[in-house]
């Protein structure tokens, strides 16, 4: 009768051996599951807050861009914000205030927005102003290969890539380079297209260059 007792009494230790088991497994599979659940919602939240954060940014950002008028401001902002319209409208006012200096000032501001330029258009206006203060520098080489650039850009548009193959033939015209700047003429007056002001001032330089092989 004892062995009978006995024999019970392990039976009923193993089952609850197995029933304790059974739930410390359940209990450690929900833990790492409200554990799992947690961190997630956490990821989300901080997310969220980052989003927030960076959104928070951008617009503070903008607000500064906005608010610089003035050339000292917009110098001040463009030491803070990589920005393509800032440092354009930054060149531009130092292009149009034309103190001593500001040429150079007004290259560095354009060269700064090329560099910050995230597509082909904003490329090819940035390459287009730096060549402009390139070349009024007397830099004519380097002026010549950033209208080149310009040109070649297609989502410019038609109109700057005139402009840009316009100004092109003055440089070669500049580097006694009659034949090319002749050719860069030509392809401005060939485009089919509206009588443009850009044609019209390729066939004049043409006209002036025929001239003066005629002096």
């Amino acid at each position: 009768m004892k062995k009978r007792e006995k024999e019970k009494l392990h039976e009923d230790d193993r089952f609850l051996q197995f029933v304790r088991g059974l739930w410390q497994k359940a209990t450690t599979r929900r833990r790492l599951f409200n554990l799992t659940v947690t961190l997630a919602v956490c990821t989300l939240i901080a997310v969220a807050v980052i989003a927030i954060v960076h959104e928070s940014k951008i617009e503070s950002r903008r607000a500064a861009i906005d608010r610089a008028q003035t050339i000292d401001e917009m110098a001040k902002a463009a030491e803070r914000y990589t920005d393509v319209r800032l440092q354009m409208r930054l060149g531009i006012g130092y292009w149009e205030r034309g103190e001593q200096g500001d040429t150079e000032r007004a290259a560095e501001a354009f060269s700064r927005a090329l560099q910050a330029a995230r597509n082909g258009h904003e490329r090819g206006l940035a390459s287009l102003a730096l060549a402009k203060a390139k070349m009024n520098l007397g830099q004519h080489e380097e002026a010549y290969k950033l209208f080149d650039a310009a040109a070649r850009i297609s989502e410019t548009g038609l109109l700057i890539g005139d402009e840009a193959n316009w100004y092109a033939g003055r440089c070669l015209e500049l580097m006694n380079k009659p034949e090319d700047a002749r050719e860069r003429y030509r392809r401005i007056e060939l485009r089919k297209g509206a009588e443009t002001t850009w044609v019209l001032l390729a066939r004049y330089r043409q006209t002036q260059m025929r001239r003066k092989l005629l002096d």
